[in-house]
C-alpha cells in the first residue's frame, strides 16, 4: 500500500510564496509538483531496493547515482537512484536506458508527422515540457513510430470479415 502525505509546513510555505500574481503562482505550483513527484519516485525506488535486499543475503546499499527523467507535464527530474553493493539491483519502475517517457517521445513523433519541422518540434517540447530533443532524436522517434504504422498498415486482414458502406455524392453550386 502506498501512502502519500503532505507536510503542513511545506503547504504553508507554498501558499505564502504563491500569493503573487498568476505567473508566480503557477511557477510555485509547478515547482511544488515537481518536488512532490521527485520525492515520490525516489521513495518508491528506495522501497524497491529494500525488497531486493531482503531476498539477497550479504548484499547491502551502496549510495546513489543520479539519473535524469523527463516526464510530460512535469519536465526534467534529476533523481537519486539507490544502488546495491553487488550491482544486482535494476529498477523496474523507470524505463531502462531512457531519459524520457514513451508518451513524450510519441508526442514529439506525432508533432513531426503532423507537419512540424524537427526544429519546431524541439522548441515546442522544450518550452512546454522542459525537455530538449535534437534532430537526430526526433528522426529516430519518427522512424520507430513509422515502423509501427507500417506494420499496422500491412497487417493481415483475412482473419476478420469487414462490412463496408460506400457513399458517393456530388456537390453542385447553384445560383
Amino acid at each position: 500500500m502506498i501512502s502519500i502525505s503532505v507536510d503542513v509546513s511545506q503547504a504553508k510555505s507554498f501558499l505564502a510564496r504563491g500569493r503573487g500574481e498568476g505567473g508566480e503562482q503557477a511557477r510555485a505550483l509547478m515547482d511544488w509538483a515537481r518536488r512532490f513527484v521527485k520525492d515520490g519516485i525516489e521513495s518508491l525506488l528506495r522501497a524497491e531496493l529494500s525488497i531486493v535486499l531482503e531476498r539477497d543475503d550479504g548484499n547491502t546499499r551502496n549510495g546513489f547515482r543520479t539519473r535524469t527523467l523527463a516526464l510530460s507535464g512535469i519536465g526534467d527530474l534529476v533523481l537519486s537512484v539507490p544502488r546495491d553493493r553487488k550491482g544486482a539491483y535494476r529498477t523496474a519502475l523507470l524505463p531502462f536506458r531512457k531519459r524520457r517517457t514513451a508518451e513524450l517521445e510519441e508526442l514529439a513523433a506525432e508533432m513531426f508527422l503532423a507537419g512540424m519541422s524537427t526544429r519546431d518540434v524541439s522548441r515546442a517540447v522544450e518550452r512546454h515540457f522542459g525537455s530538449k530533443f535534437d534532430s537526430k532524436e526526433i528522426s529516430r522517434m519518427v522512424a520507430a513510430t513509422s515502423s509501427e504504422l507500417d506494420a499496422w498498415r500491412e497487417r493481415d486482414l483475412r482473419a476478420t470479415k469487414y462490412k463496408f458502406l460506400y457513399l458517393d455524392g456530388a456537390n453542385f453550386s447553384v445560383r
